[in-house]
């Protein structure tokens, strides 16, 4: 998940207090509640929970659920989410109206796959992917959005393409490693950064959270979140 931060005019000029960024994995209970581990942009590795109740669905197929977050170097805070979503994947807005800080974000959660059958040749392919990016300095803070492809190979690279809502093209390029649980990591030598990732049962769609504060020459600091999809096939073929 990746957040969005509206902090006190007098806070200091911090880039966490900008936005925020996490990819880990959480474990969900018939009574709603959760229990997992994560890897946060500001405090690295942290505590996920969510007591009985705090996930429900609504009549109207919705789901509404709450996760605290619990680092090791700041205080608890947490995250409300509501969210569509099938027995694979769900995508959830924050809207801005709950948690224990004024943030608005955005949560991807795929199902752990069954590993029966895992063959990394099925998740090579070109998809097509959005990013939403997050500029984490203070005094040029901000966010965008790009649209492209990212494409795994089967020698185990991989390269994505895109460009922002400002006509900017970019690139990135690296390695990935899939394991059967549908966990990813892709690694990116030119930054010296890797991001967590997960795809789903029918290695049709792919999510990644890039929570490594890169700094750029120009001083910016950015954190990504993107979401891709395989393309579906021409009708009739």
């Amino acid at each position: 998940m990746m957040h969005a931060i509206v902090a006190p005019s007098s806070s200091p000029a911090d880039p966490d207090l900008v936005g925020v960024a996490l990819g880990g994995r959480v474990t969900l209970a018939a009574d709603g509640s959760m229990v997992g581990r994560g890897t946060e942009s500001e405090a690295g590795q942290v505590n996920l929970r969510a007591d009985p109740g705090d996930f429900q669905p609504q009549a109207d197929g919705r789901f509404v659920f709450e996760i605290a977050v619990d680092p090791t170097t700041k205080p608890d805070y947490e995250r409300g989410f509501v969210a569509g979503g099938t027995t694979s994947v769900i995508f959830g807005i924050d809207p801005f109206s709950a948690g224990t800080d004024d943030a608005g974000g955005v949560v991807a959660m795929l199902r752990v796959r069954d590993p029966a059958g895992f063959d990394v040749a099925n998740l090579t392919g070109t998809y097509t992917l959005g990013m939403w990016t997050l500029f984490l300095r203070p005094t040029a803070s901000g966010s965008d959005a790009a649209l492209g492809t990212l494409e795994l190979k089967s020698n185990g690279d991989f390269e994505l393409l895109a460009q922002s809502n400002t006509g900017v093209d970019f690139r990135y390029s690296g390695t990935f490693q899939a394991q059967a649980d549908g966990t990813l990591t892709f690694t990116v030598p030119g930054t010296r950064e890797t991001w967590v990732a997960a795809f789903d049962q029918g290695y049709d769609t792919i999510v990644f959270v890039d929570q490594f504060k890169e700094s750029r020459a120009d001083q910016q600091i950015e954190l990504n979140l993107g979401i891709a999809l395989r393309p579906m096939p021409p009708s009739g073929s």
